[in-house]
């Protein structure tokens, strides 16, 4: 009975800390595409601090991040996105296995670089209207790996290159914190109320 008790008040304190939390979420959630724009554009432009946060997002962060910050490479463009796509071609099970938390659950970063390639070359060897299906992507990925392995003197020049910018698990958390994906849906931070 105690238990129960317990249990009831915790759903019905959580319950007014989520509802709490609500107009918080849905602001900065507003604020979401206006950050995001700003950040692609930026790291267009080459801007260091814009191409090392958009790295971190897609070798440490959370499988929305990873998913978000790869959608983003398509407008980034250059061999700095050519490069961490390429990356996720391979067979490394990070690439293959499927993504998923709390939030959502997605395709695999192998599949999604084979989506957003196309939108970031001028001329792709597949074209963008070309529709992909989970479990028939062998023939599209040797197409893109023989691609970019005939074209990497050209590519390599392509801007922004992204050049020194390594993404490294301490440097990464820092620049994960301050992340815009991750203010969307920020932790509830709830009291330390003793019941």
């Amino acid at each position: 009975m105690c238990k129960r008790f317990v249990g009831i008040v915790f759903v019905l304190f959580f319950a007014q800390v989520l509802t709490a939390q609500l107009p918080s979420v849905a602001q900065r959630q507003s604020e979401l595409p206006a950050l995001v724009r700003r950040q692609i554009a930026r790291a267009h432009q080459g801007q260091r601090e814009a191409l090392q946060q958009l790295a971190c997002e897609i070798e440490f962060g959370t499988p929305t991040v990873k998913h978000n910050g790869t959608a983003k490479l398509g407008s980034v463009g250059g061999w700095f996105s050519l490069n961490i796509l390429s990356r996720m071609l391979s067979d490394d099970p990070a690439y293959t296995g499927g993504l998923g938390d709390y939030w959502a659950t997605y395709a695999p970063l192998q599949f999604q670089a084979l989506q957003v390639l196309p939108q970031t070359v001028a001329d792709p060897p597949i074209p963008v209207t070309q529709r992909l299906s989970l479990g028939q992507t062998s023939s599209e990925l040797q197409i893109w790996r023989d691609w970019l392995a005939r074209s990497h003197d050209t590519l390599v020049k392509l801007e922004p290159t992204g050049e020194g910018i390594i993404p490294s698990k301490k440097l990464c958390k820092k620049v994960l914190k301050t992340d815009p994906d991750s203010v969307a849906f920020p932790k509830l931070k709830v009291p330390n109320h003793s019941i």
